[in-house]
This record gives C-alpha cells, structure tokens and sequence, in this order.
C-alpha cells in the first residue's frame, strides 16, 4: 500500500470511530408519537351526524407495534364517535393521550349489555389521559345495559386514568374487574379526573366498581350523580382479590344511595381506606359479610367531611345509623364530621351500628346525633373524645355507648 493510500485511509477510519462513538451516545430509541389514520372521522362538535369511528380505531390500535415510552395521540379538541367499545389491549409502557378530545356515542340503547365505552385490557404501565368520555344514557338504572361502563379496567397491571371525565353511562363511570385468566388489576391509580360532573345522565349504576383490585389508589376526583352506590367493593367469587385499595382526597356529589357499599359473597378484604374525602351527601356506608364470618379487615374511615345531614330516624325502630358493618375487624372511624337533622323530636340517629365488629371510634363530630354507636354482644369497640350536641361544631363530650370501652 503507497503512502498517499495510507494517509487518506488513516484519517477515514479515525472519523468513522468518531461517528460510532457519537451514534453509541444517543439513546437507542426515541420516543413515538402516533396520530389517528386519515380514514378515521372527527369534528370540533359533537354530533350523531358524524360516522362511527369505532371499528377504525380499534384496527388502528390493535395493528400498533408500540415500543416503550411511545405516545398514543388523538387530534386536539375533536370529538370521536365512538358508539361500540374502544379497545387498550396488550400495550405495554405507553401513554394514550386523548389530547382534550371526547369519545361520544349515540346509539346506547341499540348496543349490547357489556357494551362499554373504553376497555383497558391486560395492559402492563399505561396512561390514559386527556379524554372525555360521553354516553347517550339519560339517567337511571336499566339492567339490560348495566354493563356499558366509562372505563371498563380488566385484568391489568399499572394503569392511571389521569384528567379525563365520563358522563351519561347507564353502567359504572370506571369498573375494575379480573380477567377471563383470573388476572387481578393491579397498582391502578384514578386520579384528577370529573366523574358525572354537572349531571347530565351521570352513571345509570355505581360511581366506581371494584370486584378485583390490588393497590388502588382513587384521589382528587369528583364523582357524583350516580344511581347506585356511590363506591362498590363487591367481590364476585370467594378467590377475588381486593386488598390496599386508598380513597382519598375525592369530592362525592349528589347520589340519593350509599357512599359505600361493601357486600357481595365472603372473600377475604383488607386494607379499605376512605381519607378526607368531601361529601355533599351522606356518609352512608354498608358493610356486610354475607356468610357471618369475620373475614374483612383494616378498614379505616378518617378524615372525611360530609356537608349534608342524616335526616331520617325512627326511635321506635331502634333509630337510624349512618354506618352498618358487619364483620370487620381492625376498623379505625376517627376524625370524621357528619351531622344529623334537627327535629323538634328525638329522631335518635347515630354513626355505626356494629355486628361482629373490632376496633376504635374516636373524635367524630356528630352534631345533633342521640349517641355514637349501637354494637352487639360479639363487637369489641372502643369510643374516645367524639363529639354532639346541638353548635357546630358539636362541643359535647358523647357518653360511650351500650357496649364499648373506652380507648
């Protein structure tokens, strides 16, 4: 090889180093974003004249080969009709930006029972988020479409559910749920979103569902206007998984049943926490272990603030409770404020009624209430430094009850 050769050859090879080392430096792969396909309809309104996009979308994110970190991007503020299922599944570390837009539907009625807006499937580390979810429900509880939810969550691991919102649906706004392998949802955040805000249909069953949950956490949210209870915690099978599921820091609106309900057949739960949660409605919780066992435990009610008073009562009957529970052990009730009605007769109203109960009530405010608990032979519960009385706040140390010792 002559000499002129080797000095150009010298230098190249020196340069292309260089240009490896730099490509080595740069991330292996940038971040994706993808946007809708030309075929798929929207409008900045919207309206049943826009053409149903649902099949489309639905191809188009099932035929996404998505990296971690990529980004899933509707058009800004438009608005998608979407009268059939919308369909998350088998993504992993992604994000789906709804980008301020709506998924409507029009045709409710005409769909199936189990037709729910947005299915989140056997996903592992989404986002969803941005989104506005917009049913044809016109309020009411019908059963044929019970299961036609807002955001319908199977199966799961890491899944938020971030700034979106969900009205007019004759099912839950969001419902968690194992899936057909038995796949509990799990670390599932809810979070900074509008459930049912301003009315509107709100949600024809519950406000949020949980039938299978691991680690969930529900905070800064509104959720109001549904027609069942607000939140249900109903295992569906005695191998369901519920167990560290925090409610806290949430606004709950109108709703004309209960706060909480907590029935359904006897698997083992743990680990329930309601923390300074607002209500513009009662605090009305009912706890209920069907088989008479004591298998629900480490439920805590702290914190929370209700702005509408219990006004029913009936001393006759034995009075009206906020809270029945039964068969809970490990319970805290501490530091909640709930008034009662004031009647121009005793209506002998007071916060729990306790079967089979264990655990401590302390530093409730309960204005205008006749005593704090009414517990049975098997309860052991212990009562400190609640308050009645008719001022607000209530400034009368409450007697304990028939039953409890003091903490």
């Amino acid at each position: 090889m002559s000499l002129h050769r080797r000095s150009i050859i010298g230098p190249l090879v020196l340069a292309m180093s260089a240009s490896f080392a730099l490509a080595s430096a740069q991330p292996a792969s940038a971040s994706r974003i993808y946007h809708p396909p030309g075929n798929v309809s929207h409008a900045s309104t919207c309206s049943p004249r826009l053409g149903n996009s649902s099949s489309r979308i639905n191809a188009w994110l099932a035929g996404l080969h998505t990296r971690p970190g990529d980004i899933i991007r509707l058009a800004r503020n438009q608005c998608y009709r979407t009268d059939k299922t919308i369909v998350l599944s088998h993504k992993s570390n992604v994000t789906f930006d709804g980008n301020g837009s709506t998924f409507a539907s029009f045709r409710d009625r005409a769909m199936s029972r189990e037709n729910a807006h947005f299915r989140i499937q056997d996903d592992r580390a989404v986002t969803v988020k941005n989104l506005e979810i917009v049913g044809a429900a016109r309020g009411g509880y019908i059963a044929r479409y019970e299961a036609q939810h807002g955001f319908h969550v199977v199966g799961n691991t890491g899944v938020t559910i971030n700034h979106v919102s969900v009205n007019a649906v004759y099912g839950d706004f969001v419902m968690l749920q194992r899936d057909v392998n038995r796949r509990t949802p799990t670390n599932i955040t809810i979070a900074n979103s509008r459930f049912g805000a301003g009315g509107r249909g709100g949600a024809g069953r519950q406000e949020l569902t949980i039938d299978d949950g691991s680690n969930v956490s529900v905070r800064n949210n509104y959720f109001g206007h549904g027609h069942r209870s607000a939140v249900d915690i109903e295992p569906v099978s005695r191998g369901s998984v519920i167990r560290n599921i925090v409610i806290q820091s949430n606004t709950f609106g109108p709703n004309p049943t209960l706060w909480f309900a907590n029935h359904g057949v006897a698997a083992t739960i743990s680990g329930i926490r309601f923390l300074n949660n607002t209500l513009e409605r009662t605090m009305a919780v009912d706890i209920v272990t069907p088989d008479g066992r004591v298998n629900r435990s480490n439920y805590q009610f702290v914190g929370n603030v209700s702005r509408v008073a219990q006004n029913t009562g009936n001393c006759q009957r034995g009075g009206s409770m906020t809270m029945r529970i039964i068969g809970v052990s490990s319970l805290a009730v501490r530091s909640n404020t709930q008034p009662m009605q004031a009647h121009a007769g005793n209506t002998c109203q007071y916060l729990v009624d306790g079967t089979r109960i264990s655990g401590a009530i302390t530093s409730n405010a309960l204005r205008n209430a006749w005593k704090v608990g009414d517990y049975d032979a098997a309860s052991r519960v212990c009562e400190a430094n609640n308050r009645i009385g008719p001022q607000n706040p209530p400034r009368q140390t409450a007697p304990r009850s028939r039953g409890a010792t003091r903490c």
